[in-house]
């Protein structure tokens, strides 16, 4: 039951539940079965010691089934939403607040703590993407790499131009698209590093 409860945990964008496998579905589904059963069976003993009033409504029964099953379903998502974040709460309660930043932002969070690791100097810039920054994931994306900079390069600064550095993320083969007058200051991998303007 507890395995089973563990599965029914909400996806990303979803208020639903889903199994972690063929095998935890065919057992949510087993469980629901059984539980109608045993609900018919409650039914049908009660009407069969008269302690249901008047005749058989197939109506009525339909629409108690239907909200039986509503009823289970109900309660299981929840219990499972319970122990999804509990566990939740005991994988990040321990984590310090860069690795909890880490965690839910993933990689432009991580991607802007590299970059302030190994570039000891400031600058004013932007940020080249092939993303589309005015649209998420790519905007989202800007914001965090724009924070996650401060102090040491500002990508807020629009009116310096030209630009003091550029931060290519996600860029493909990025190092082919720094200007000439500009030197690649560090770099992650090859879709992803920054680049300073040479001094004059």
């Amino acid at each position: 039951m507890s395995d089973i409860l563990k599965g029914l945990y909400p996806q990303p964008f979803l208020n639903g539940f889903r199994g972690e496998s063929a095998v935890m579905y065919s057992q949510i589904y087993i469980m629901i079965g059984v539980l109608f059963l045993l609900g018919c069976c409650f039914c049908g003993l009660r009407r069969g010691r008269g302690l249901a009033a008047g005749p058989f409504d197939p109506k009525k029964s339909a629409l108690g089934l239907v909200t039986a099953f509503f009823v289970i379903i109900t309660v299981l998502q929840t219990l499972g939403h319970m122990l999804y974040f509990q566990m939740q709460h005991a994988k990040i309660r321990s984590l310090s607040a860069h690795e909890k930043r880490s965690l839910f932002f993933g990689g432009p969070y991580n991607f802007s703590r590299e970059l302030l690791r190994n570039f000891p100097g400031t600058c004013r810039g932007v940020l080249v993407s092939d993303l589309d920054t005015s649209v998420d994931p790519g905007s989202t994306a800007l914001r965090i790499i724009a924070y996650a900079l401060l102090p040491k390069v500002n990508l807020r600064a629009h009116e310096q131009t030209p630009p003091e550095c550029i931060v290519y993320f996600n860029k493909e083969n990025a190092r082919d698209a720094v200007p000439e007058n500009y030197v690649v200051a560090y770099e992650v991998n090859e879709n992803n590093l920054l680049a300073v303007r040479k001094n004059p």
